[in-house]
């Protein structure tokens, strides 16, 4: 047999959906913050959390994400060539590397 104390104890993560529910609740009860949780054996500090999580806007919500091209973020590239391989690598060359290019690429004398 559980003891009462050991249940009270036992500890549970809640889901983003549980606490909307249990805050919900809460708004309907019209009791004190201390009752509510002694009612429904939650912890006042676990539920005056989630009050001041929801009041920031920060109630286990994800901000939503927004696309940003790199170009927008490191402006126009720094390289001069790229070459990709059909396995996916990708190699990109810098203006520094030009001279090492134009020798390999350009025929030699013997």
């Amino acid at each position: 047999m559980k003891s009462e104390v050991s249940e009270r104890w036992r500890r549970h993560r809640t889901t983003p959906h549980e606490r909307a529910h249990w805050l919900q609740q809460f708004d309907r009860s019209n009791l004190s913050g201390r009752e509510f949780a002694r009612r429904h054996g939650l912890g006042l500090s676990t539920l005056n959390r989630w009050l001041s999580q929801r009041a920031s806007g920060s109630a286990s919500t994800p901000p939503p994400l927004c696309e940003v091209s790199l170009g927008q973020m490191l402006g126009q590239p720094q390289w001069i060539a790229e070459v990709q391989r059909p396995d996916g690598l990708t190699i990109r060359l810098s203006a520094a590397a030009l001279p090492l290019v134009e020798r390999l690429l350009l025929p030699q004398p013997c």
